[in-house]
């Protein structure tokens, strides 16, 4: 007897890039909006911000009307927001925080107030009279408008787009925690809703459309692959490719959690020869967590037993980070269980800051096949212990991007230019 279960639909050999037929200006600028949760570090300091900022950016450049919504909750007496605010003006964007509806809802019947947000990003989105809405399906802001749109009670003359970036389900494997209430599912729902019901879906690697596919997600026949955008500050300038220093700091680069590779690293390091061990600083740039676990804590106990100088640089903001990674004789260490993209990977290419990382998921994606064993390792305490230990014996060099940033930032502009 024959399964009446139908395998999961598979991808194209090569996921199109945005189309781009003319790649000229544009006779009216677009009104294009960004719902995203974070934006410019603020309410916190993420990859998705950062990606975003980057979008924006480019196309406030190219003379486009872009508009950034806060779709998050935050503090209203947040410190920070007169620096966010001062920051998106200076990137020429309009900076719009999260209304309040105007009359009341009840609450949300468990902690997860994710569609309470999206409802009143819908709420403030539907009179705006934007030509395009760029939505991430993380804690999936989009969802009402898709829906709505679906339904044709709006958004009729708006492109509504999604990026994949962090769905909360892939988000919880790559810290091996466990759904522990009612609302992570209905999350989960809705994020895999607003992809599917978005006019097209933006994917920044195949590695995470092949995720979404095996977890039952049907994307729209518009899926593009769109590179991440890279911001460059005038501090950093542009890549000097140094060859390659003696190395006197490792230094962990990333969120101190175990999606990121923390506890790996640790105990790569416990496997180091002691000698070998004393001859470097250990540093690790990225914000302290408390769940899945106290990573403050953690840290205190291993660094106790490791007999070298061991510090945390907790509250450096991006271009703070980079600076402190362009140092000589500093090898960035990233071996992160799980990247959609890989961005840390993608600016150490950038701004030629020698680094080695896990050959996991979308990781390999960002290496040219000429430098893949030289800058990769099996993410395993054994084989980063090895890694380690080779690259202070030989240091490997900086490496060069396999999306070439410049490229990736005109196909984003040009498609956005040929929608007018």
């Amino acid at each position: 007897m024959m399964s009446s279960v139908k395998p999961p639909p598979t991808l194209p050999n090569v996921i199109p890039s945005l189309p781009v037929l003319q790649g000229g200006g544009f006779t009216h600028p677009l009104r294009i909006c960004f719902s995203v949760p974070e934006f410019l570090g603020f309410p916190k300091r993420g990859g998705i911000g950062q990606a975003y900022a980057a979008f924006a950016e480019a196309l406030v450049k190219a003379g486009h009307d872009v508009t950034v919504l806060i779709a998050a909750d935050f503090a209203t007496n947040d410190p920070r927001l007169s620096d966010v605010e001062s920051d998106a003006k200076d990137l020429g964007v309009k900076l719009v925080f999260l209304p309040e509806l105007p009359f009341r809802c009840a609450e949300a019947p468990n902690s997860e107030s994710h569609p309470l947000i999206a409802y009143r990003a819908w709420y403030w989105l539907k009179d705006g009279n934007f030509d395009v809405i760029h939505f991430t399906e993380y804690q999936t802001s989009g969802f009402f408008c898709v829906s709505s749109k679906q339904a044709g009670m709006g958004f009729q003359n708006t492109l509504l787009c999604v990026s994949l970036r962090s769905p909360s389900r892939w988000l919880r494997e790559g810290d091996d925690a466990f759904i522990s209430e009612f609302g992570m599912l209905e999350t989960d729902f809705l994020e895999q809703k607003t992809s599917e019901l978005a006019d097209l879906v933006f994917v920044p690697s195949r590695y995470i459309a092949e995720w979404a596919i095996n977890q039952g997600w049907k994307l729209p026949a518009r899926l593009y692959h769109q590179a991440n955008l890279i911001r460059i500050p005038e501090s950093l300038g542009s890549a000097t490719r140094p060859g390659p220093e003696p190395i006197k700091e490792l230094v962990f680069f990333g969120r101190l959690q175990p999606r990121k590779g923390l506890l790996e690293f640790c105990e790569a390091i416990d496997q180091l020869d002691p000698k070998l061990l004393a001859s470097v600083s250990i540093t690790f740039l990225g914000s302290y967590v408390s769940e899945p676990i106290d990573s403050r804590s953690y840290l205190t106990k291993k660094a106790a037993a490791w007999g070298t100088v061991v510090k945390v640089q907790d509250q450096h903001s991006r271009e703070e980070a980079l600076q402190y990674l362009q140092r000589p004789g500093v090898l960035a260490v990233l071996p992160s269980r799980v990247e959609t993209f890989g961005n840390a990977v993608y600016e150490c290419q950038v701004f030629g800051i020698p680094f080695i990382a896990a050959d996991t998921t979308a990781v390999p994606e960002l290496i040219r096949p000429t430098d893949r064993g030289m800058v990769l390792f099996e993410l395993s305490e054994k084989a980063l212990a090895k890694k380690l230990a080779e690259a202070l014996f030989e240091p490997p060099r900086a490496v060069t991007p396999h999306y070439d940033p410049s490229e990736s930032e005109s196909q984003w502009v040009g498609w956005h230019n040929e929608l007018d």
